[in-house]
C-alpha cells in the first residue's frame, strides 16, 4: 500500500535529521535502512505531482464503478428481454407468425416454447414416444449406463460368478514362478543382505581405526609432556592437523 503523509516540525535541524534518516542518507551509515519518502517544503511541484496522482487514482476508481454498473445493467436488461419474449410468445395467436419466429430464432429454448404454443393453438398433443423430452432422454442415458455397468466381462468375474477386485485379477493374471526363478530370487536377497552387513562392518572398522589413531597420538602427547617436565614448556605438536573427523 502507498500513501502520503505530512509532518510539521518546529526545528529545521530535526526536520533535516528526519529526512536523512528516512531516505537512507549515505553520510549517516550507522542508521538502519528506512523508508524512501518524498519530502516537500514549500515545493509546489511535488504537491502538484501528488495532486495529479490522486486525481488519476480517483478517475480509475470511478471508471471501474461505471464499468461494473454497466455489466450489472446488461445482465438485468437481458433477463427482462427474456421475460418479455416469453410473454410475447404466450400472447401471439397466429400460427404462421409463430412458425416464422421459430425459423428465425437460434435459441433452442425459444423454439421449444414456440412449438408448445403452436401445439396448444392447433390442438395437437405431442406423442411422448415419438418426441422424447429432455428428461426422458436423460433417463434413457442413465439406464444404458446402468446396463453397461451390470454387464460382466470374462475378466471381472470368477468361475462361480463372484466379483473380483483389480488387485486379485492382477495376481491371477501373473504366471507362477518356476523353481529355478524362486531359487534365484532367494540368492539375490541373500547377496543384498550380506552386502549391507559388510558395509556396516567396514564402517565400524573405520571408526575403530580412527579412535585407535587418536588414542595413540594422545598417549604420545602425554609422554612428551612428562619427559619435558613442569619447568620447560611443551613443544608444539601439530600431529592432529591432518586428522579428518567424519560427522
Amino acid at each position: 500500500m502507498t500513501g502520503i503523509g505530512f509532518i510539521e516540525v518546529a526545528d529545521p535541524r530535526l526536520a533535516m535529521y528526519l529526512i536523512n534518516s528516512m531516505n537512507n542518507f549515505v553520510m549517516n551509515p550507522k542508521n538502519p535502512r528506512g523508508l524512501i519518502v518524498d519530502f516537500a517544503l514549500e515545493d509546489h511541484r511535488k504537491l502538484l505531482k501528488r495532486k495529479q496522482k490522486l486525481e488519476s487514482l480517483k478517475k480509475k476508481q470511478q471508471e471501474a464503478k461505471a464499468e461494473e454498473a454497466k455489466e450489472s445493467g446488461d445482465k438485468k436488461r437481458t433477463r427482462k428481454e427474456k421475460s418479455k419474449d416469453k410473454q410475447t410468445i404466450d400472447v401471439i395467436d397466429d400460427v404462421e407468425t409463430l412458425r416464422k419466429m421459430m425459423k428465425e430464432t437460434n435459441s433452442r429454448g425459444k423454439r421449444n416454447r414456440i412449438k408448445k404454443r403452436i401445439q396448444k393453438l392447433t390442438g395437437e398433443t405431442p406423442d411422448p414416444a415419438a418426441v422424447p423430452t429432455e428428461k426422458a432422454a436423460k433417463e434413457d442415458k442413465v439406464e444404458e449406463k446402468k446396463d453397461s455397468d451390470n454387464e460382466e466381462s470374462p475378466n471381472d468375474a470368477g468361475a462361480d460368478g463372484v466379483q473380483l477386485s483389480k488387485e486379485t485379477m492382477k495376481l491371477l493374471s501373473k504366471k507362477p514362478k518356476t523353481k529355478d526363478q524362486l531359487i534365484e530370487d532367494e540368492i539375490k536377497k541373500e547377496v543384498k543382505k550380506n552386502k549391507k552387513k559388510r558395509k556396516q562392518k567396514r564402517k565400524a572398522e573405520e571408526v575403530d581405526d580412527l579412535m585407535k589413531s587418536f588414542e595413540d597420538r594422545i598417549n604420545k602427547r602425554l609422554k612428551t609432556i612428562e619427559d619435558a617436565g613442569d619447568d620447560k614448556p611443551p613443544k608444539e605438536d601439530n600431529s592432529f592437523d591432518d586428522v579428518d573427523i567424519e560427522e
